[in-house]
């Protein structure tokens, strides 16, 4: 009865249901010949079918609350149900009632509604009045920032987006939540416990010749409560090309997260994380900003609470 019921557990937190049904229903019948023996118990007996009963029934809570989260599934990569959970006190409508409503109504909700498990998270950028780029700027189409001290930065607020996602997945798959907000006030789970993964998407609208900077920073919000497990890799790439290619400027460890705030909510605290860009790169110009979030496998299963504000691209002798 034990070894059914820990395969029971075993098969529930392998993502197998059908398997942890059979073993739990092995393990109930056997429970139920063995109390329904006709052979009397002496007080031996009845003390070690006591301590069999409670070893079961904590095996049969164990696996109760390992199947729970496996009773939503939300539509995955392949039909294998990658689930995923934020809950900020809301809860979202059933999926059922949410696609009933419409593409265009899931762009309306707000990273407050999140509370049901879905397969992937398209967070994007809260809406803002957009202005336009002063000069003196980098290479904007066929235009070049004059490379002098006098250069001033170019600075490009993030208005893109957030995606949430699981391996093999390459990005959100199709039936994904769809929300505006910001990552530093959305917290992400993985219910099955296998890691996220996290990016955070910019297009620029217009190529920008690498040569005319010579670093690019990035300011964060960070509200993330495990402190040095997260890394940020910055990647440019250029969109106009057919095979897309890419330069990636490495990764810098996010070092604001305070230890003694781990539990508990804390207000979001600014920090700049700076990228340089290399003497020779794979490419010449670039369009489009991708930010990849490295996780810790401590921690892989909880998405960083961590939102982008702003990009500044540096001119060469500054």
């Amino acid at each position: 009865m034990t070894l059914c019921a820990e395969a029971t557990a075993a098969a529930g937190l392998a993502g197998s249901l059908f398997m942890a049904v059979v073993f739990a229903g092995v393990s109930s019948a056997l429970w139920s010949w063995f109390f329904t023996a006709e052979k009397a118990p002496s007080y031996e007996d009845t003390r070690s079918t006591l301590r069999v009963a409670m070893t079961v029934t904590l095996a049969i809570v164990v696996t109760a609350a390992s199947l729970i989260p496996y009773l939503k599934h939300a539509r995955g990569s392949g039909g294998r149900g990658f689930f995923f959970a934020s809950k900020l006190g809301q809860r979202l409508s059933p999926p059922k009632q949410q696609e009933e409503t419409g593409r265009a109504k899931a762009f309306e909700g707000s990273v407050s509604d999140f509370g049901d498990a879905y397969s992937g998270i398209v967070l994007w950028a809260k809406q803002q009045t957009l202005t336009p780029l002063v000069a003196p700027a980098p290479v904007l189409g066929n235009y070049r920032l004059g490379i002098s001290r006098s250069a001033d930065p170019l600075v490009v607020p993030f208005s893109g987006v957030y995606w949430f996602f699981k391996a093999p997945d390459v990005r959100p798959p199709k039936g994904s939540r769809e929300a505006h907000g910001s990552a530093e006030l959305v917290t992400t789970r993985s219910t099955d416990r296998r890691p996220l993964s996290m990016e955070a998407h910019q297009n620029l609208g217009a190529l920008i010749d690498l040569n005319c900077c010579s670093r690019i920073q990035v300011a964060i919000r960070n509200t993330d409560r495990y402190p040095e497990t997260v890394s940020l890799e910055l990647i440019l790439t250029d969109t106009s090309l057919p095979k897309r290619p890419f330069q990636s400027l490495g990764g810098v460890m996010v070092k604001s997260t305070r230890p003694w705030r781990l539990y508990g909510d804390r207000p979001a605290v600014s920090e700049t994380l700076t990228f340089a860009i290399p003497a020779h790169s794979m490419i010449n110009r670039f369009d489009e900003v991708t930010i990849v979030f490295r996780l810790d496998p401590a921690r892989a299963d909880f998405g960083a609470k961590i939102g982008i504000e702003r990009f500044v691209l540096i001119p060469r002798g500054l």
